[in-house]
């Protein structure tokens, strides 16, 4: 537990430079998207009890107790379902789109289906012609065909997610997609504001919101100097909350895989969280388990830390436990966090084709940049993990998801926390459908206003980085909100 003599943490350059910066727009994480009938967060748990409630729970994740390991392939199958379904179900009651056609039955007029994207091949990555589509079990049997996605513009897919598709079908087992609606994110919740509360004069100043992602110690010991260091910046600059997403006690740290542990890992975990009673009182701590933790279940979705358990109940303040993944509200600001590295699973498996230069916008939406269109993925698909087949090490239980329904999104929150090994970065993505038509086809998505029906809402994804990088230090990020709670600006520093 104490600095180990080959630590390079203590030497390590930069530290505090900003490694990227964001001003948020005024249309950003403040504005609320236009009310629609598809459900908001109607679970609202409050977390700090002796702070009168100030931070909620938005997600119901797994209880302590949930049981695990007992998942079967009818649960993964009722998982996907239950993503077309309810594609399906928004398409024909909103929007008044008949989407509960059969993948396989002839069409020579346009028609609309509803599936998943898979891949025709066990191994290798998806391309254009190995795309397939997987319709529901209710209206397709849950039987698979080949889509042609050669005459569409531009072209963003993955294995695994749910997308409508307008097109023919002449001989019943090839869809030519003539326009593809690849989701429709949710609203944001309805949160009051500092203002509306009508916030004190000490209330009424501006705060800040750390984030941070695991490993939060050096490859060398497990002391926790990349930790403290961040306790010690969040002391000096009077943080409201800070939230640690894990892992925490890494099964992937090399005195872990050696077994040269002369302590159990709960008591590692232990003084980890001792770190935070250098904290103001005022500054509460958010910690978000990792299925990489080694003390805690190797589940996802995954419950929170059983506080109790672990001894860190009478730490005062008491950290505040959430489950992975979690959606957290604050001062009027909804947080959404996952531990898992999606952002470098989606990467490797996602299609992307851009338009030819020169033939006019691709898509509905802005234009977006690899890493911005990666987080409008789970955005879009409405869930914390769109990917099927999961990646290695995903410990995805469905049956303990479609219990719960933690995997599924209640809003689109304010702000995304999506840690990853990919470079750290803040986006300020705006949240709407994306579409990818054939040139010169009036889309019938197009007819129904799918991509204006969010309009004016956006949403700050962040990758935080690694808070310790090996035998160094990695970086963080701050989020300043204004006098009325709303998200300015959002730097990502070197610890």
């Amino acid at each position: 537990l104490q600095p180990s003599k080959m630590s390079q943490f203590g030497k390590r350059a930069n530290s505090g430079a900003t490694f990227s910066s964001l001003a948020v727009g005024k249309a950003g994480a403040a504005d609320a998207m236009a009310p629609r009938g598809d459900g908001v967060a109607t679970y609202k748990k409050p977390l700090d009890r002796e702070g009168r409630g100030q931070i909620q729970s938005l997600l119901k994740g797994p209880g302590p107790d949930a049981r695990f390991m007992f998942d079967t392939q009818e649960s993964r199958q009722k998982l996907v379902e239950e993503r077309m379904q309810r594609l399906v179900d928004l398409l024909e009651k909103d929007f008044g789109i008949v989407a509960s056609n059969s993948v396989y039955n002839i069409a020579n007029e346009p028609v609309v289906v509803v599936g998943r994207v898979c891949n025709d091949s066990a191994a290798g990555r998806i391309n254009e012609a190995s795309i397939l589509i997987e319709g529901t079990a209710a209206h397709s049997q849950g039987m698979k065909v080949r889509l042609d996605t050669s005459k569409l513009k531009s072209l963003t897919l993955f294995p695994g997610q749910v997308v409508a598709v307008e097109g023919i079908n002449p001989s019943g087992h090839c869809i030519t997609a003539l326009s593809v609606l690849t989701g429709i994110p949710q609203q944001k919740p309805k949160l009051a504001s500092l203002a509306e509360k009508g916030g004190s004069g000490a209330e009424q100043r501006s705060r800040k919101i750390a984030l941070a992602s695991g490993p939060f110690t050096v490859s060398d010991d497990f002391s926790f100097e990349p930790l403290k260091a961040l306790v010690e910046t969040a002391s000096k600059d009077s943080l409201d909350l800070l939230v640690l997403c894990g892992p925490f006690v890494d099964k992937d740290h090399p005195l872990v895989r050696k077994g040269e542990m002369d302590i159990t890992f709960e008591d590692v975990f232990k003084h980890c969280c001792d770190t935070f009673a250098r904290l103001p009182p005022a500054t509460r701590v958010v910690l978000v388990p990792s299925v990489r933790d080694v003390h805690h279940d190797p589940v996802f979705p995954q419950p929170a830390f059983r506080a109790q358990r672990l001894g860190i109940d009478s730490h005062q303040p008491a950290p505040l436990c959430v489950s992975n993944p979690a959606m957290v509200a604050c001062k009027g600001l909804s947080i959404g966090a996952t531990s898992h590295d999606i952002l470098k699973h989606l990467s490797a498996t996602e299609l992307h084709r851009q338009a030819p230069a020169g033939t006019g916008p691709a898509a509905t939406g802005q234009t977006l940049d690899r890493m911005s269109r990666l987080a409008l993925h789970l955005l879009q698909q409405r869930t914390f993990y769109p990917l099927s087949p999961q990646a290695p090490g995903t410990c995805l239980d469905s049956k303990l998801a479609l219990e719960t329904g933690a995997l599924f999104m209640p809003a689109t929150p304010d702000v995304l926390v999506l840690p990853s090994d990919l470079n750290p970065f803040a986006k300020e993505v705006v949240v709407a459908p994306t579409m990818h038509a054939r040139e010169g086809h009036e889309s019938v998505f197009a007819k129904s206003k799918c991509a204006e029906a969010l309009a004016g809402g956006s949403c700050v994804c962040i990758n935080p980085g690694r808070l310790a990088k090996a035998s160094t230090g990695g970086t963080f990020s701050t989020l300043v909100l204004s006098q009325e709670g709303q998200l300015e600006k959002v730097d990502i520093t070197r610890i």
